[in-house]
């Protein structure tokens, strides 16, 4: 199911239905692949006329009915990595039917696999308002067409083209900052972040991360040959994708970020009730008081979840990101992903949490959201939430010596720089440039090691935007020592389905030189944690080398390898 094979068109006269199942399709938790891969986890069947049936491992997932004169297709998306899914045609009554859900599956189960608490003592349920879009082709015709003509069709649109310019292009607009293509990075680098994104992708398939409520998400921490817990986007995994796609021009990479986004407004994010809206599209004046007697809106709207086994569980007040989503808006014109952006925009406007809102990493990433779409929108209710937070943490880094993170949570100041980088660029605030540049000095001079690594890397992107906006060798000089740190050698052939997972992992863990976590490093994990496979081990998932690598090496590379700033800001234009 995994590698390409031979396709097959099979045909019937009469009814006919073609159904792809996949392993734990009532969405109960399944035991992953081990150390090798199994070969029935997937299974696509054709049921015809007279009880035939026709049996696979994949589905390309379209049906094409005609008599001659007339014809429709069906097809719905990600058939496979979506199952349950399945598309009928009942001859007696003439209908053909995509379903997004198969009839033939189990009911889905949202249960919480235990009633041990979660996170901040909770033991409730957060299936309610998650939701799950789904895609469907309809393409007529004359009847007339040769299938296999169809079938091109079919497959162009279940499987679109991607487009991109040329990847330097991205980083020098400036719309994200000054990040650095993958073809101008030095090799050693390269790998550092190639590696880690090529080692998520092999795993969605070895484990597989597949199913309609589980495709998209990946997995966190690799530790003793096994995977631990779903990400649910922490921290912005998905606009992570979306710029190694910008960098890269890799089609997969969009497929992945786009997913990825997909699955996080989707499942991880609350989206219902969402309240009445009255839109005056009636001329009865009762028409106004019926839509507001309406259920009113949840107040969790918005709200985003924590890492966890499922993904209906474990909601925390810093755990929503929209800078994928904004990227998918953007890149490939997925407008509800502007609407879902929104949501979380208004719950951050809302205040759900009063003071405890306004502090840590809640207040650098609503600020992150919030001029996100802010930019966007160009909404002023946006803004004038977004200016009360920037005030809030420019008078907090008063009190925090310079820092615009306080050490508890130094590893999360790359959402107060990206939050203030792209705030900077939309209103040039002069005092806003002098608390970037302040808190650069800060974490040049004392490097902050809360979380070791994570913390000391996280700085990448707060040095390379200092030096940028003043042209300060100390910054420069502090770049180089720090990335120094995340040259990778090469592996020995390329990623690829020819690698066991065990194997692959222990030829990564031979790649890295970044150093083990002392023994004083967050004495409250494991020793095996700290020293053996500490959170910047390059075989965990992206939550992790987000913050060593993700949201900070393409910018420190454009600043150490990319040519002078000057040279960034004339660049032409498409």
């Amino acid at each position: 199911w995994w590698a390409p094979g031979e396709r097959e068109i099979v045909g019937a006269d009469g009814t006919l239905a073609v159904t792809q199942f996949g392993p734990g399709s009532d969405g109960r938790i399944v035991e992953e692949s081990g150390a090798t891969r199994g070969s029935s986890l997937f299974s696509a069947r054709v049921v015809r006329p007279g009880g035939g049936e026709r049996r696979a491992e994949r589905a390309q997932g379209w049906v094409d009915v005609r008599d001659g004169t007339r014809g429709v297709a069906i097809g719905v998306r990600h058939f496979l990595e979506e199952y349950p899914k399945q598309i009928a045609f009942d001859a007696a009554t003439g209908t053909l039917t995509g379903y997004f859900w198969s009839p033939e599956a189990a009911p889905a189960s949202f249960a919480r696999a235990s009633s041990k608490p979660g996170a901040e003592g909770s033991v409730e349920n957060w299936a309610q308002g998650l939701a799950k879009t789904s895609e469907a082709i309809l393409y007529f015709h004359d009847g007339r067409a040769p299938v296999e003509r169809v079938g091109g069709v079919m497959e162009a649109l279940l499987q679109p083209p991607v487009a991109h310019v040329a990847p330097a292009w991205y980083g020098e607009s400036g719309v994200y900052g000054h990040f650095l293509d993958a073809a101008r990075a030095p090799a050693a680098l390269e790998r550092s972040l190639a590696y880690r994104f090529e080692w998520v992708a092999f795993n969605k398939q070895w484990a597989p991360w597949y199913g309609v409520f589980d495709h998209g998400d990946v997995k966190q921490r690799f530790l003793d040959g096994r995977w631990d817990m779903w990400g649910h986007n922490e921290p912005a995994q998905d606009f992570q994708w979306w710029v190694q796609f910008m960098r890269t021009g890799d089609p997969r990479w969009f497929d992945a970020a786009q997913a990825l986004s997909r699955h996080t407004m989707d499942v991880d994010n609350t989206h219902w009730p969402a309240g009445p809206v009255y839109r005056g599209d009636s001329n009865q004046s009762i028409d106004y008081f019926r839509a507001k007697a309406g259920p009113p809106a949840s107040k969790w709207l918005g709200i985003g979840r924590r890492h966890a086994a499922q993904h209906w569980m474990h909601v925390l007040s810093a755990h929503v990101w929209v800078q994928g989503w904004l990227a998918d808006y953007y890149l490939a014109a997925d407008h509800r992903a502007l609407d879902v952006a929104r949501l979380t925009a208004d719950l951050h406007c809302r205040r759900l949490w009063g003071e405890h809102e306004m502090t840590g990493r809640r207040l650098y990433l609503a600020a992150w959201n919030l001029v996100e779409v802010w930019d966007a929108t160009k909404d002023p209710r946006y803004r004038e939430e977004l200016e009360t937070r920037v005030e809030r943490m420019l008078r907090l880094q008063q009190e925090d010596a310079g820092s615009l993170a306080i050490e508890r949570y130094a590893y999360a100041q790359v959402y107060a720089t990206h939050a203030l980088g792209r705030y900077l660029s939309m209103t040039g605030d002069a005092r806003v440039r002098e608390a970037l540049v302040r808190h650069a000095r800060h974490v040049r001079d004392v490097p902050p090691l809360s979380y070791w690594m994570e913390s000391l890397l996280a700085t990448l992107q707060p040095l390379a935007l200092a030096y940028e906006l003043t042209g300060e060798e100390s910054f420069r000089t502090a770049l180089a020592e720090r990335v120094a740190l995340m040259r990778t050698d090469p592996l020995p052939r390329p990623i690829d389905a020819a690698w066991t997972r065990d194997a692959l992992a222990a030829a990564l863990l031979r790649t890295d030189h970044l150093p083990p976590a002392p023994p004083y490093a967050r004495r409250d994990l494991p020793e095996r944690l700290r020293v053996e496979a500490p959170n910047w081990s390059p075989v965990h998932g992206i939550r992790f080398f987000g913050w060593t690598h993700g949201l900070s090496l393409p910018w420190a590379m454009a600043v150490l390898h990319g040519g002078e700033p000057g040279a960034r800001e004339s660049a032409g234009r498409p």
